[in-house]
């Protein structure tokens, strides 16, 4: 895991030492990106066109940032 690390910080041009691998589907990527970057209450648009939208929104509104 830490020459991924390694690999990551270069790739993104970072020394942060809270550069973190998260082992997982893709689903969970997408769920950690949207966790970490929205705020309960930001508003947030997401076109629901299969099951990554659906999943998108799924998880936008578990954190408060849509309504269905």
């Amino acid at each position: 895991m830490d020459e991924i690390k390694e690999g990551l910080q270069y790739l993104f041009q970072t020394t942060n030492k809270w550069t973190v691998v998260i082992s997982g589907p893709g689903h969970l990527g997408m769920e950690a990106v949207l966790i970490n970057l929205l705020e309960p209450g930001e508003k947030v648009l997401i076109g629901v066109n299969g099951l990554w939208g659906i999943r998108a929104a799924s998880t936008a509104e578990r954190i408060g940032n849509i309504s269905s």
